[in-house]
């Protein structure tokens, strides 16, 4: 799925279609891309690393210097077609690294709801000290809170790569552009 622009959504489920069988396909992977091991990013090259199984794949951006955690990765499966395979993907953040943005908004949601009822109970017992400054406390919800988005939106120009990677390496096409 692309929008206007021309960029794969976030998030999304792409098909695409190869004229090679699903065999074909996992070797021409195999060839063009590193193993995704533990000890990938010790290397200081960039390059695209996959975990192959019988019929699916997940493949991620090795960038140089950079360990990028929020950065997308693309799972894909194989079906066999009449004329090939068509491959299936998804553009997804690492289960862990998902988990953890969770557990980062549901803090900030904690934390902002906490701070506003402790400033409106200040207000209302009329305990409010005037020796302190309340905007560190409100202002770090909303600091954090783009952080976090930023974080989240920094390694989405990865799934572009490995997509247009993978159109190369196995001639691939989206679906809807094959059939017309």
């Amino acid at each position: 799925m692309r929008d206007s622009l021309g960029r794969t959504a976030p998030m999304a489920t792409l098909r695409l279609e190869s004229p090679f069988p699903p065999e074909e396909c996992q070797r021409r992977l195999a060839a063009a891309t590193e193993s995704d091991t533990l000890t990938s990013n010790w290397t200081f090259r960039e390059g695209v690393l996959a975990k192959l199984s019988d019929a699916r794949f997940r493949l991620r951006l090795r960038r140089r210097f950079v360990r990028n955690s929020f950065s997308r990765l693309l799972y894909g499966s194989y079906e066999t077609t009449t004329a090939g395979s068509l491959i299936t993907l998804r553009i997804r953040l690492h289960p862990f690294v998902l988990a953890f943005t969770i557990v980062w908004f549901a803090f900030l949601v904690l934390w902002t709801v906490l701070v506003v009822a402790l400033m409106i109970a200040q207000l209302v017992s009329g305990q409010h000290r005037s020796d302190s400054n309340p905007w560190p406390t409100v202002l770090m919800a909303p600091v954090l809170a783009l952080f976090g988005f930023l974080l989240v939106r920094s390694g989405r120009t990865d799934a572009e790569y490995l997509i247009r990677f993978l159109e190369r390496v196995l001639n691939a096409r989206p679906e809807e552009s094959r059939a017309a």
